[in-house]
C-alpha cells in the first residue's frame, strides 16, 4: 500500500511541476483552483513525510499563492491563518533538518511573525502556542538575532540568551595556526631551526 502511494504521489507531482511528464497539467491562473488542487495533493498523499522534497515544494508553492500579493495584500491578510500554519510546518522542519542557528531560521522566523500580525487573535493563540514546541521558536529566535538583529529589533522579537557567537567579521578569518618562528611546532620551523644550528657548527668547527 505505501509503495502504491509513493507511485500515485510521484505520478501526481510530475502532472504537477515536470513539463517533460505525459500527463503533464499544471496549475492555472485561477487561484482558488490552484490552491484547491496543491491542498488536495497534500491531503491525499500524507504517505509522504512534511520533510519530503516533493511536499516542501507543494507546500512552498501554496504559501507563494497565499502571499502573491504580499503579506499585507487583500488575499494575504485574507488567508493568514492557513499561511501562517504552512509556514510553521516549514518551520519544524527546517529545525529537525538544519543547524541550530541557520541563517534560513532567521528569515523563515521574520517572515511568520509578519504574516502572524495579520491573524485573527484566536488562531493567532494557538500558532504562538504551537511553535514553542521542541524548541523551534526559540532557535528561530536565536537565529534571526545573530543574522539580522536589525529586523529582529523591527519587528519587537524579544531578545534572544548573552550566550550566543559573536556574529562573523566581514573578511578573511584570523589566523589561529602556528607562526612562522623557530620556536613553533611545525615542520617548516622545525626545518629552519635545524638548518641554523647546522650553519651555526659547522661555523664554530672551522
Amino acid at each position: 500500500a505505501r509503495w502504491a502511494g509513493l507511485t500515485r504521489a510521484s505520478r501526481e507531482y510530475r502532472s504537477l511541476f515536470d513539463a517533460g511528464a505525459e500527463d503533464y497539467d499544471p496549475p492555472t491562473n485561477d487561484f482558488e483552483a490552484t490552491v484547491v488542487r496543491l491542498t488536495s495533493f497534500r491531503e491525499r498523499n500524507g504517505v509522504l513525510d512534511k520533510a519530503n522534497v516533493v511536499m516542501q515544494r507543494v507546500r512552498r508553492e501554496i504559501i507563494a499563492a497565499f502571499l502573491l500579493g504580499g503579506v499585507d495584500g487583500e488575499v494575504g491578510r485574507r488567508c493568514a491563518a492557513m499561511a501562517a500554519a504552512l509556514l510553521l510546518e516549514e518551520m519544524f522542519v527546517t529545525n529537525e533538518l538544519l543547524p541550530i542557528l541557520s541563517p534560513v531560521k532567521a528569515s523563515q522566523y521574520a517572515r511568520f511573525l509578519r504574516v502572524l500580525k495579520n491573524v485573527p487573535e484566536k488562531d493567532a493563540f494557538s500558532l504562538r502556542r504551537d511553535v514553542k514546541i521542541d524548541g523551534c521558536e526559540l532557535w528561530h529566535r536565536n537565529a534571526l538575532w545573530l543574522h539580522d538583529p536589525s529586523e529582529a529589533k523591527r519587528l519587537n522579537v524579544e531578545e534572544g540568551p548573552r550566550n550566543m557567537p559573536a556574529r562573523p567579521v566581514p573578511g578573511l578569518p584570523p589566523r589561529t595556526g602556528p607562526r612562522p618562528v623557530p620556536e613553533a611546532c611545525c615542520a617548516v620551523c622545525i626545518g629552519i631551526a635545524i638548518g641554523g644550528a647546522a650553519a651555526n657548527g659547522g661555523a664554530s668547527a672551522a
